[in-house]
């Protein structure tokens, strides 16, 4: 509105946010009108762009932090590394921290005045930093640089996102070409897909920090060294993964029907706008299949000794997520929307396409021609994402590379890539770890761990959030998580009173010996589980199994429940303990 006719105010837009939105803005804009702006391509016109906008950053066009930070934000959409790596996404998710800490350490009358007045405006700036942090994070592999601890903004909120009508003056979508722009049903569901956005984050964020640890490499495109994710080694314990899993698992499933994706029926649930629906449904569902296979191929491509059932999820949601993401692209580009797709796409389509590499060179015909055809969509999906986005371009390199070095004669047949020209050589891309397994490979598990093993890294707020969530698992979860708790065969000596002082000096309940945890009535048992929460069509867990046996004596004595068992004789009824560990965790 205040570049037509509509605008009534006085204050106008910065020149500078102005082309760093014309920046961002490119990567959707149609043929015709990059031809009316004398563009050849997309690519052209959105180098062209952000380099207007840099430039105007780098000289300092603009004095106002707040709009400064909002432009450094934009500036995150750039994808190409290819001239010096030191202007890449990485870099300005650092550059909008910075801004972001001088504005809270010592905010000018102007700031404190804007922050009072617009507060919903605040808090969109602070987590659209957090979630372009996390994103170009795990699409980049390299660290991320918010810590979790440093966020004092309270969560986003629908009256924080602008969902009113738009003006009827106002000139956008007023020819009546893109009508979702005026559906107050579409904006209160971009509201909602925004915070959704947000918990998503989140999610991978605690996958990140689970399964990764930073490194610095080698830029291949200058004599420096960056900073980027390899895999944690020694690895997290199963209970660690298998928490982070059910996070995960938990926000997917807390999607709306609008948004959930159906391989049956891609378009259920839209009535009209079904463009706009579409790709938002493959912008969160493709992340969720890029943070699952995140969490759970590394065991895969390094197998550990873990619980076999534990292998076998991991394999089970590589795969899955991978396949999901495969057929969503492939159904897109049937609907001709894969030129609508934004940057995070890449990273997604790169983690599906590395599983289908692997599966090809699977010894089982169907599996390769399953992974065949997978394979070709994801290529399909890339190639047109590279008229857009270098990147699209690096990983199809790559890709092409790992196929040529491929001994398997039928993958050399049947999945040539062809690219346009890429100056970026495979050994010296930067943050990319892409490690493959043929789906029938055979995991080499070893010794089951014991339940101390599984839970010995985890802080008490961890494990009572594992043992209360399983209610919300699946049949093969739930025996998944009874066979991790049930395997420990410990036994505990009775602590007499000339021990708990230990317990009092010690800084750390984890930190004290098992030998001097109380031993716990052998009657005390779970009991069984309300009936909604066991669907009928699943195989209920048994829940018969002892307390000791599911909970690590640490976390009862140390954790503030030792008043609860003074008298060792007396046992106490199920329901005050789930009661107990609820509160425990939510406290």
């Amino acid at each position: 509105m205040v570049i037509d006719d509509s605008y009534t105010g006085s204050n106008g837009v910065s020149f500078l946010l102005f082309q760093a939105v014309a920046f961002a803005a490119t990567a959707f804009e149609s043929p015709e009108s990059l031809a009316i702006d004398g563009f050849r391509n997309r690519r052209e016109a959105r180098k062209t762009r952000f380099e207007r906008a840099k430039m105007l950053y780098i000289f300092g066009c603009e004095e106002d932090r707040v709009t400064i930070l909002q432009t450094i934000l934009l500036l995150t959409y750039w994808d190409d590394t290819s001239a010096d790596g030191t202007h890449d996404a990485w870099h300005f998710v650092r550059e909008a921290k910075a801004i972001l800490r001088s504005i809270q350490l010592k905010p000018t009358d102007s700031e404190i005045e804007l922050f009072q007045q617009r507060p919903g405006l605040w808090r969109r700036i602070y987590w659209s930093l957090y979630m372009r942090d996390r994103l170009v994070a795990i699409a980049m592999r390299r660290p991320v640089q918010l810590g979790e601890n440093e966020f004092e903004v309270d969560m986003l909120k629908p009256s924080d996102l602008y969902i009113g009508p738009l003006s009827t003056k106002c000139c956008l979508g007023s020819d009546g070409g893109h009508p979702a722009i005026r559906d107050p049903s579409v904006r209160s569901l971009l509201s909602q897909i925004t915070i959704l956005l947000v918990h998503c984050c989140r999610c991978i964020g605690r996958v990140l920090s689970c399964r990764y640890t930073s490194s610095r490499i080698q830029n291949g495109l200058n004599s420096s060294s960056l900073e980027s994710l390899v895999p944690r080694s020694p690895p997290p314990t199963g209970a660690e993964v298998l928490l982070r899993d059910s996070e995960l698992e938990e926000w997917h499933r807390s999607l709306p029907e609008a948004l959930c994706w159906s391989s049956s029926s891609p378009l259920h649930h839209i009535s009209k706008h079904g463009h706009v629906i579409l790709l938002f449904r493959a912008m969160l569902n493709g992340l969720y299949g890029l943070t699952s296979i995140a969490l759970h191929r590394p065991h895969i491509s390094r197998p550990v000794s873990w619980h076999s059932k534990m292998a076998e999820l991991s394999k089970r949601r590589v795969h899955d997520s991978a396949t999901t993401i495969a057929r969503i692209y492939d159904f897109c580009i049937l609907k001709d929307s894969a030129p609508l797709f934004s940057d995070s796409q890449v990273a997604i389509l790169e983690s599906s396409i590395v599983t289908h590499l692997g599966d090809l060179q699977s010894s089982r015909s169907s599996t390769q021609q399953s992974a065949i055809d997978h394979f070709q969509t994801c290529a399909r999906a890339l190639q047109h994402l590279s008229n857009t986005y270098p990147s699209a371009d690096v990983t199809l390199t790559f890709v092409d590379a790992a196929v040529r070095n491929t001994e398997t004669g039928s993958l050399r047949a049947t999945t040539s890539i062809e690219m346009d020209s890429c100056n970026d050589k495979p050994d010296k891309m930067h943050g990319k770890f892409i490690e493959t397994t043929s789906g029938d490979e055979t995991l080499d598990r070893g010794s089951e761990p014991t339940i101390s093993q599984q839970l010995d890294s985890l802080q008490l707020s961890q494990t009572s959030e594992l043992l209360c969530s399983h209610f919300m698992m699946t049949s093969f979860e739930k025996d998944l998580l009874q066979d991790l708790l049930s395997s420990g065969e410990e036994s505990y000596a009775t602590m007499d009173d000339s021990d708990s002082s230990a317990w009092q000096d010690s800084q750390s309940p984890l930190e004290i010996p098992s030998t001097q945890v109380s031993t716990l009535p052998a009657s005390l048992s779970l009991g069984s589980p309300p009936a909604h929460n066991v669907e009928e069509t699943e195989d209920p867990l048994s829940w018969d199994f002892e307390v000791d046996e599911l909970v690590s004596q640490p976390l009862l004595v140390g954790g503030g429940f030792e008043s609860q068992f003074k008298d060792k004789n007396q046992p106490f009824d199920d329901s005050s303990f789930f009661q107990m560990m609820s509160q425990y965790c939510m406290e």
